[in-house]
């Protein structure tokens, strides 16, 4: 029960409480406790959007990468309601979601559209941390978007593949 009750501390509207909780729950559970993420995922269909927001926090923090319930909730939060949830579901998925797993890298690529900026370059930034060589269809004809936003993020997004090309070519990797 006190897993239970330091998760419902991590979704109070206190800034300061929050990241106390967030750091006892770290210390005492450590990433990826199984009793912790199914404390953590019913507060991400929260009907109060700071909730959500906070408990996506806690996702990025408290949970193991790779956990596909915890991949599938947040790839749904990238349609929320709010921006600000869409922003931190796609921080979260950079954290959380394994790097090459391509259902993730087209749901953020689609995020790139988003109207609000902040998401747009949160997609960008957990793509840059997700997308594998491969990635590059996806990515390449955002480059000629109306929009400057999304056009920096496919130019960033593309670099940091050509990065792991050029990484994997001097670890002796054949590049793609």
């Amino acid at each position: 029960h006190m897993v239970e009750a330091l998760v419902a501390h991590c979704m109070n509207g206190e800034f300061c409480l929050r990241q106390i909780a967030l750091r006892t729950l770290q210390r005492i559970s450590g990433r990826g406790d199984p009793s912790t993420t199914r404390a953590i995922l019913p507060w991400l269909e929260h009907g109060f959007w700071p909730q959500r927001r906070a408990a996506l926090e806690a996702v990025m923090t408290l949970c193991a990468r790779g956990d596909a319930q915890v991949v599938a909730a947040l790839v749904r939060h990238l349609s929320d309601t709010n921006e600000l949830c869409r922003e931190g579901a796609c921080e979260a998925l950079g954290h959380i979601a394994e790097p090459s797993d391509m259902t993730v890298v087209s749901a953020l690529a689609e995020r790139l559209e988003d109207n609000n900026w902040l998401v747009r370059d949160a997609a960008g930034a957990a793509l840059v941390q997700v997308a594998p060589r491969g990635a590059r269809t996806l990515i390449e004809p955002l480059l000629g978007h109306f929009d400057e936003d999304v056009r920096r993020a496919a130019v960033e997004v593309l670099g940091s593949l050509s990065d792991q090309a050029e990484e994997g070519q001097q670890d002796g990797a054949p590049s793609s």
